[in-house]
């Protein structure tokens, strides 16, 4: 079974998709051959903390709290580990707005993107940003 399966802690889920089950949000903007804003890093450092980098992967912890927004920014092809989940509304380049719950414990693989976001509650989650985009 490989990271792009979405799994939770009590077990394998669907394979993947780009759905969030009990969300409002279809699907997680895809923004894929726009410009390129700042890495989050670059943008939120007192968020974004690096646990790992080489010349393959960035593996990053990020906790945001209800209230708080991030300006626009950009994540290559990434899988995020939600230790505590949450709703989220994100704004993508093009300015369409969409919200998301995620789960605590849920993976979810989600394709390169540039939004800004804004927290309706607490969330941690750790990113495994890929440096190569993901073979389709």
């Amino acid at each position: 079974m490989s990271i792009l399966d979405r799994r939770s802690l009590t077990g394998v889920r669907k394979p993947y998709s780009v759905s969030f089950p009990g969300s409002s949000r279809e699907s997680i903007p895809n923004t894929r051959g726009s410009s390129p804003c700042a890495p989050p890093v670059k943008v939120a450092p007192e968020k974004f903390k690096v646990l790992f980098e080489n010349d393959q992967v960035r593996v990053m912890e990020y906790k945001g709290k209800a209230g708080e927004k991030l300006v626009m920014h950009s994540h290559p092809d990434h899988a995020i580990y939600n230790v505590v989940g949450g709703k989220t509304k994100f704004t993508t380049a093009d300015g369409k707005t969409q919200e998301s719950a995620s789960k605590t414990g849920e993976v979810i693989w989600v394709p390169a993107t540039t939004h800004s976001a804004e927290h309706f509650t607490d969330v941690h989650g750790i990113l495994f940003e890929l440096k190569k985009a993901a073979k389709k």
